[in-house]
């Protein structure tokens, strides 16, 4: 009888034995796992990171064009008012052959 019980002992400490081998493979292969997802995460941000400096460059060249639209507007203003005058001027002048 004891010869037994320690027969039986001895199989459900290798069953307990095989199944904490089991859970510690599983246990590290979530942390790999939780590895992979961190990496990944970490490119992710990297490339968000990079999409928002690309933005902001974009934001920045679409500001610069508007003031430069801006400038030639108010130029072509100014012309468009010289032309005026230019020609209110020439105006009073005649040409005799």
């Amino acid at each position: 009888m004891a010869f037994a019980q320690v027969s039986n002992g001895a199989a459900l400490v290798d069953t307990a034995k095989q199944r904490m081998q089991d859970i510690d493979q599983r246990i590290q292969r979530v942390n790999d796992l939780f590895s992979d997802i961190t990496a990944a995460t970490h490119e992710q941000t990297r490339g968000i990171e990079q999409i928002n400096v690309a933005i902001a460059q974009l934001d920045q060249a679409t500001q610069d064009n508007a003031s430069m639209v801006q400038q030639t507007a108010t130029a072509a203003q100014d012309l468009k008012q010289r032309s005026r005058s230019l020609n209110s001027v020439v105006g009073h002048f005649t040409l005799v052959d």
